[in-house]
């Protein structure tokens, strides 16, 4: 599943009447452009580095019109089918403008605000694209991403009645969390196959027995890239605390692998290896996983209150001199390579 941050290359910048830039982010090939037609010069700008990679759209007329996101999946490995255009309004006063287009395999429309989207003929594996609005004529998109975060087979989880493999959870058993207990209503269950998957997207990341702290993990716990763990305070996904060291990403998982989530009643951190682990939240839909269409009409869980991290600047000098201290001392080589 891809997670798109237009956080590569160089800045791209381009002004006038009826700008366009084009862009590539793992196979996927981006064009912005502005409606022919719209009154005055207006600035589209691609900026990877600031805030995990910002496209702004600058337009000051009064009378402006739209501006449209054109996907088109140049890798043939059917992350999008066809193209899918995103129309857009531009914002002049400022305020949270967010478009989330959802439910692709339906081919739902959602209008949001002043803007509309339009998934068209797109794949089940997108779930949404964000648009943030910002303030005197600036509207940014700081992402377009089908989150992966699951537990990888084998994967041990503490329920009541000891350690059990997670692919053997079941609705209606009793797991462990970090504040008691919690009941699970449903197991997520997601195949990939490596042959059409962007490696660093869903590769298990591997955080070895002890890289966060004594005992945790109690064993290698592998998690795809975007699911969290809970470090002072905070929710970390998987692949900002890479090292290369303790925790690394594997790179030759083998032609397919089965990931794993679980669903309870809320948010919350169960114990994964004896690691703080988020359970299932809607950040992640439903309709990634195999079998999510048992679970489509159910209520959505929002997140729980701890912030969470998803890029890898963002991380406290703290937590990463920590981490590179727990390598050192569990002696693992800077260059060595791992697979699994």
């Amino acid at each position: 599943m891809p997670t798109f941050e237009f956080d590569d290359g160089a800045r791209i910048t381009q002004s006038g009447a009826d700008p366009s830039i084009s862009f590539t982010d793992d196979g996927v090939n981006f064009t912005l452009s502005s409606a022919a037609g719209n009154a005055g010069d207006e600035d589209i700008t691609n900026t990877p580095g600031l805030l995990g990679g910002v496209i702004s759209v600058t337009d000051v007329s009064v009378a402006s019109g739209g501006v449209t996101l054109t996907f088109n999946d140049g890798a043939g490995n059917a992350q999008f089918a066809g193209q899918m255009s995103v129309a857009f309004s531009t914002v002049f006063a400022g305020g949270n403008v967010t478009f989330v287009a959802t439910d692709p395999a339906d081919n739902v429309v959602v209008a949001m605000a002043v803007g509309t989207v339009s998934t068209g003929a797109t794949t089940g594996n997108f779930t949404s694209i964000i648009f943030n609005g910002g303030f005197y004529g600036i509207t940014s998109m700081t992402t377009a991403a089908s989150a992966l975060t699951c537990f990888l087979t084998g994967t041990q989880i503490a329920t009541k009645d000891g350690m059990v493999n997670v692919e053997d959870i079941k609705a209606g058993d009793i797991i462990t969390t970090v504040d008691g207990e919690a009941q699970v209503q449903w197991l997520g269950v997601q195949h990939v196959d490596t042959a059409t998957a962007m490696p660093a997207k869903v590769n298990p990341i591997c955080f070895t027995a002890g890289a966060l702290a004594e005992n945790v993990p109690s064993r290698d716990l592998y998690l795809s890239p975007n699911h969290a763990v809970a470090i002072e305070g905070r929710l970390f996904d998987a692949h900002t605390l890479l090292n290369g060291r303790s925790i690394y990403q594997v790179a030759n998982p083998g032609k397919a692998f089965t990931y794993y989530h679980i669903e309870t009643g809320a948010h919350e951190l169960l114990l994964a290896e004896n690691t703080p682990a988020e359970t299932f939240v809607d950040f992640a839909d439903r309709v990634n996983f195999d079998n999510g269409a048992e679970r489509a009409d159910a209520p959505m869980i929002p997140e729980m209150a701890l912030p969470r991290v998803s890029a890898k600047r963002m991380v406290p000098t703290s937590v990463a001199q920590s981490l590179e201290e727990r390598a050192t001392q569990l002696s693992f080589a800077l260059s060595k390579t791992r697979a699994a």
